[in-house]
């Protein structure tokens, strides 16, 4: 089987260090941005906690959290391929403990988005 992955997508290449942190950092920029024009229109129910911005940026976080821990799988799975070069396996093992990292933030970060009100 021919392998069709570029170069830069598989988990032993050194990017793999940086896209989890890339994700997470992204996600952060977005949730406060999102959190901070929900304030400025304040919905009747923003006193609640329990808006529909809040809805979707924790259904957000939920799947983000996903994708990330999928990366961290795929990296961990790297690290049992036999024959692979010490540096390789490293870069991957690091890699799975900085998406693990960052699926954790975003979870940290989404979980509270359920009970707090946008504009606290």
């Amino acid at each position: 089987m021919r392998d069709t992955m570029t170069r830069w997508q598989r988990p032993t290449h050194p990017l793999q260090l940086i896209w989890g942190l890339l994700i997470w950092s992204a996600w952060f920029v977005l949730i406060y941005a999102a959190q901070a024009l929900s304030c400025t229109r304040p919905t009747a129910h923003a006193l609640s906690g329990i808006t529909a911005l809040n809805g979707m940026l924790l259904i957000a976080g939920l799947v983000l959290a996903a994708a990330l821990v999928a990366l961290m799988w795929r990296c961990v799975r790297a690290t049992r391929v036999p024959r692979l070069p010490a540096t390789e396996r490293f870069i991957a093992l690091a890699a799975a403990v900085l998406h693990g990292s960052a699926a954790f933030s975003v979870l940290f970060v989404a979980v509270p988005l359920w009970s707090l009100p946008p504009c606290l």
